[in-house]
């Protein structure tokens, strides 16, 4: 349980899965992982797929705004690149939104989605690798 990623040679892109149930505490453990890598995987275009994500997860909008504001403080240390959030259910999908608003002013570009396809296209994955990516996520 907790959120996992791999970088997908073919795409270049980071892919994220949270699973199970998640706390604030967890959601910002990764933001610091992430933060400790290497340039190149900092700057990739990263998919944060929340499909099976725990509905009772207790990450709250507390949780997301100190997300937010942790990005925020590290701005001069993100490259600019695109996060696409797949959220299908209403609350991932409104907490994910809430994510995207408080970080509106940043140099990396957030979009949230019901479902992966679209947010692989928003990335501008080849139509090929976006649909076979589709099914791993």
């Amino acid at each position: 349980m907790g959120i996992h990623y791999r970088i997908d040679e073919e795409s270049k892109l980071v892919l994220a899965a949270v699973v199970g149930r998640v706390t604030n505490a967890d959601v910002l453990e990764y933001a610091k992982r992430r933060l400790d890598e290497p340039d190149h995987l900092r700057a990739s275009h990263e998919v944060m797929d929340l499909r099976a994500i725990a509905l009772d997860s207790p990450v709250t909008s507390e949780g997301v705004r100190r997300l937010a504001q942790f990005w925020g403080d590290r701005s001069g240390k993100i490259a600019g690149g695109r996060l696409a959030i797949i959220a299908p259910s209403d609350l991932s999908f409104g907490m994910s939104r809430m994510y995207e608003a408080l970080r509106d002013d940043g140099p990396d570009s957030i979009r949230v989605f019901r479902e992966p396809l679209e947010a692989l296209r928003w990335l501008e994955v080849d139509e090929a690798v976006a649909r076979k990516l589709a099914d791993q996520i």
